[in-house]
């Protein structure tokens, strides 16, 4: 196995996105357009195995967009959980990026950012650059990757992207291709990836993703396969439906399935949830229930969301793990080991 070098460290990456942001906007006399989200969380949990204490954890998060014009945006997310260990820069650092836009059908972005490639909302399939999605938690789920990327945009029904994510081995460079067009009502995109794992291998990688929706209803879906010591596939696949109910309400059921080859413990996974039940005009309720089959395991939870006014909004989770096994064979991966959960949160937009 190669020693690696380090990596560019956040501290490094923000001043030198930073001095080019800051030189750009100097020639520019335009006047900046700022967004901001911020939110805090704090949950409670009893582990499935050994002790009944309940423990605690907080995180809280900070999502900045600044626009000058229409040639430049730059893009920050940090986000750190509070557990008693140093935070690590690079881990905090979710996203970190500067778009320029030189013509009308160009865009270059370079730094930390996150390519929001594939249509699965919990189980991706296509992960061979960003990392895959967290079940329980995709919208958290830290998708960063650092590099360069140029979209093309030649027409309005076809794109084409260009990626680079460099390696401190400038050999082991991660190199991707992805090209997006619209047949219709039907979004089609299908791309490749050039990797290298960690024994110098080359690991090529090909995916292609789609998606059709229509009034109340849509269907969508994302496969990849990758050359490891033999071809291994993964297939995703995802129904929305969105039904109109009381007090102005939508009613939302999301159904997603995935197939992956090379996870023996979990190569059918199950997702199926509701959201968006109205209980008043500013509180809404929703449900999941994330199950592996073959693992005899499977998480339901609940949540509440209340709309307090225009610019904050509260959420109450709770989350309970079923082990059919009771605890005997260790917990898959994408599973928690927490065996009640309990999470409130709050969330402001500027």
């Amino acid at each position: 196995m190669r020693s690696k070098s380090p990596h560019l460290t956040a501290r490094e990456l923000m001043i030198l996105i930073f001095l080019c942001a800051s030189f750009i906007l100097g020639a520019e006399d335009k006047a900046m357009l700022i967004s901001s989200e911020t939110g805090f969380r704090f949950n409670t949990f009893e582990n499935a195995e050994g002790s009944s204490k309940w423990l605690t954890g907080e995180s809280v998060y900070a999502d900045i967009s600044a626009r000058s014009g229409n040639s430049l945006v730059i893009s920050a997310r940090l986000e750190s959980d509070f557990s008693g260990t140093p935070v690590i820069a690079d881990k905090a650092l979710r996203e970190l990026s500067l778009s320029w836009a030189p013509l009308s059908t160009a865009v270059i972005t370079v730094g930390k950012q996150n390519l929001k490639w594939g249509t699965a909302r919990v189980f991706s399939s296509i992960d061979g650059l960003s990392p895959p999605l967290d079940p329980l938690n995709p919208a958290g789920t830290d998708r960063g990757v650092t590099g360069i990327r140029a979209d093309l945009i030649p027409t309005w029904w076809m794109s084409a992207s260009l990626l680079a994510l460099p390696a401190p081995e400038l050999n082991d460079t991660r190199l991707a291709l992805r090209t997006e067009f619209l047949a219709g009502e039907t979004d089609l995109s299908a791309g490749a990836i050039r990797a290298v794992n960690a024994d110098g291998d080359e690991e090529p990688a090909f995916f292609a993703d789609a998606a059709r929706f229509f009034d109340r209803f849509g269907v969508y879906g994302e496969a990849r396969i990758v050359k490891k010591s033999e071809w291994e596939p993964s297939v995703t696949g995802g129904l929305q439906i969105d039904v109109p109910v009381w007090l102005n309400g939508t009613l939302t059921f999301l159904g997603e399935y995935r197939w992956q080859r090379d996870n023996k413990s979990a190569s059918h996974m199950f997702y199926t949830g509701l959201s968006g039940l109205p209980l008043s005009r500013k509180l809404l309720a929703g449900a999941s229930l994330l199950a592996a089959p073959e693992a005899d395991q499977a998480v339901a939870g609940a949540n509440l969301n209340w709309t307090i006014n225009q610019s904050m909004s509260a959420n109450l989770a709770y989350e309970y793990l079923f082990d059919t096994l009771g605890g005997s064979e260790p917990l898959i991966p994408v599973f928690t080991d927490k065996r009640h959960k309990v999470s409130a949160g709050v969330t402001a937009y500027y």
